[in-house]
C-alpha cells in the first residue's frame, strides 16, 4: 500500500515530543509562543487530507483527496489533473481520461508517492530534517496589522545568502495546521513563486463518492488487473523489445488477431480494434524503426517510430506514427509476475473520432 516516507528523526524526534505537549497546553489565540515544531508536531497522525496544487499565474494544476489509517498509510486516493481523474486503493489504480474516453485500470501498490510533494506533514517534517541538519533556516513572522495568519520563512540550503530555494508557510495560529505552502526560486536576485499547496481540508469526513468514478456507458476501458497484458522484457533491452512489441501488435491487428493485438496494446477491447478503428488499422506494409527510451528514472516509457498503410476510401495510405511503449515501474509492483510492456495506443481512440470512414 502507499505508505508515506520514513524520515530521519534522530534530534527532531525529541523536539516534536516536546511540542505536542505544548501543543495541549497552548493558548490557542496567542501566537507570540508559537515555534514551527508545533506545527509538524499537530499535523501528525492526520486521518484525511484535501489540497490543491496551483502553479505561478492562478493556474490550477492537480487537486487531491486521501484518506489515511492509524499507522499512517494511505487506503486511497483521488487525484484530478488535467483531463485525468485517477482514483487508488486497494493496489488498484483506476485512471480515467476524459479527452481520451479510456479508463486505464493497474495494479499498483502505490509507491509512486503521488501525494510526496503535497503532503503537509512530509513537508514540514522534512523542513525540520533540514534546519536540525543546519541545511535549512527558519524565520517566524508573527501576524501584522490585518494579517490572521503566522507566516513561516524556510530558506534552503546551509548558507542563506547562496540559496536558491525558499518555502513560505502559512499558519493557522489556532489549529497550528498549514493552510499553504508557496514554493519559490531565486531567480535573477529575486524570489519567484513556482507552485503553491493550498490545504482545503484536514481529518474532515470524507463522502466515499469521491473515492469512485462516474463513467460515460461509451468509456473503453483497459483492464490490466484481471488480465495478463502486453509482454515480458525477457533478456531483449528495452529499445530492442519496444521496436518487437510494435511489430507483433501491429501485424496481429491488421492480421485480424484482434485478442492478441488488444492484448499487446496494454488491453484495448478486440472489438474496439475490429470495429471502431478501422481508419487506423494497417492493411499493407508495416515498417519499425528504432526505438527511443524517453523513460524518466525507473519509469520505462519508450517511443517507437513505425509506417504503415491504411485504407482510404478506395485507396491506401502511407501515415507515420510514434508509438508509446510503456513499462511496469518495479516500484510499484504488487506481484512477483515479471515486468511486461505494452504499447499505448489511447491517443488513437482521440485520432479514430477525427479521422474519416474507411
Amino acid at each position: 500500500m502507499f505508505q508515506r516516507r520514513t524520515v530521519r528523526w534522530s534530534a527532531v524526534a525529541a523536539a516534536i515530543v516536546i511540542a505536542v505537549l505544548a501543543v495541549t497546553m497552548l493558548n490557542r489565540s496567542a501566537t507570540k509562543a508559537y515555534a514551527f515544531e508545533q506545527t509538524v508536531a499537530a499535523i501528525q497522525g492526520k486521518r484525511s487530507l484535501h489540497v490543491k496544487v496551483w502553479l505561478s499565474g492562478g493556474y490550477l494544476k492537480e487537486e487531491f483527496w486521501a484518506e489515511f489509517d492509524d499507522q499512517g498509510k494511505t487506503l486511497r486516493f483521488r487525484q484530478e489533473e488535467g483531463s485525468e481523474v485517477t482514483v487508488w486503493g486497494e493496489n488498484v489504480k483506476s485512471r480515467y481520461d476524459r479527452e481520451k474516453g479510456t479508463l486505464l485500470k493497474t495494479k499498483s501498490n502505490g509507491q509512486e508517492n503521488v501525494l510526496e510533494r503535497t503532503d503537509p506533514e512530509l513537508l514540514t517534517q522534512r523542513l525540520m530534517e533540514a534546519q536540525t541538519d543546519a541545511q535549512a533556516t527558519i524565520e517566524i513572522r508573527q501576524p501584522s496589522a490585518g494579517e490572521t495568519e503566522i507566516t513561516v520563512v524556510a530558506t534552503l540550503g546551509p548558507d542563506v545568502s547562496k540559496a536558491r530555494f525558499q518555502d513560505v508557510l502559512l499558519v493557522d495560529p489556532n489549529t497550528l495546521f498549514v493552510n499553504r505552502i508557496d514554493h519559490h526560486m531565486l531567480r535573477d536576485g529575486k524570489w519567484t513563486l513556482l507552485n503553491s499547496v493550498e490545504v482545503l481540508e484536514y481529518n474532515q469526513p470524507m463522502d466515499p463518492a469521491v473515492f469512485s468514478l462516474d463513467l460515460p456507458d461509451n468509456v473503453v476501458v483497459l483492464d490490466q488487473v484481471n488480465q495478463v497484458v502486453g509482454m515480458a522484457q525477457g533478456d531483449l533491452s528495452e529499445e530492442k523489445l519496444a521496436a518487437e512489441l510494435v511489430r507483433q501488435a501491429l501485424e496481429a491487428w491488421r492480421d485480424g488477431d484482434f485478442a492478441r493485438a488488444g492484448s499487446l496494446f496494454g488491453g484495448m477491447p478486440a472489438d474496439y480494434l475490429a470495429q471502431r478503428m478501422s481508419a487506423l488499422r494497417p492493411v499493407g506494409e508495416i515498417v519499425v524503426g528504432q526505438a527511443i527510451n524517453r523513460g524518466k528514472e525507473n519509469w520505462p516509457h519508450l517511443e517507437v517510430p513505425c509506417r504503415y498503410e491504411v485504407q482510404r476510401g478506395s485507396q491506401k495510405e502511407m501515415i507515420q506514427r510514434d508509438l508509446v511503449v510503456r513499462g511496469e515501474p518495479a516500484w510499484q509492483k504488487v506481484d512477483d509476475e515479471p515486468g511486461r510492456f505494452w504499447v499505448d495506443i489511447r491517443q488513437f481512440i482521440k485520432d479514430e473520432k477525427q479521422s474519416p470512414p474507411g
